[in-house]
């Protein structure tokens, strides 16, 4: 990923490529060994008309999210490392940031 400098904020994710169109990010309660949970209000979008962050909110609903819990379900809430992952068709980053409970991550397209 390109240096802090030259990425997106993305509201509640990880900052994401300047070449996104559309991103989504996300702070969400994670405990070891269980799925994360998503906070309704520590979510946010960049870029993409109302249609396009509809249709994305489908596809990770159905496709993105499920492969991401099981992808994130080792995680211990004091890691650090941030983790880059393919999911279909779109890029995820996603880490706990060493929060000791959340879980941040961001979804987008370039």
């Amino acid at each position: 990923m390109d240096t802090t400098e030259d990425l997106i904020k993305v509201p509640w994710g990880i900052r994401v490529p300047p070449t996104a169109k559309i991103a989504w990010g996300a702070r969400a309660i994670k405990e070891f060994g269980r799925n994360f949970e998503l906070l309704h209000d520590r979510q946010g979008w960049y870029g993409g008309t109302e249609n396009e962050r509809e249709n994305m909110s489908s596809d990770m609903n159905s496709n993105v999210l499920p492969i991401l819990r099981d992808k994130t379900h080792h995680l211990f809430g004091d890691d650090k490392e941030l983790y880059e992952d393919e999911i279909s068709g779109y890029q995820v980053v996603y880490t706990c940031g060493g929060s000791h409970g959340y879980l941040y991550m961001s979804v987008y397209k370039e």
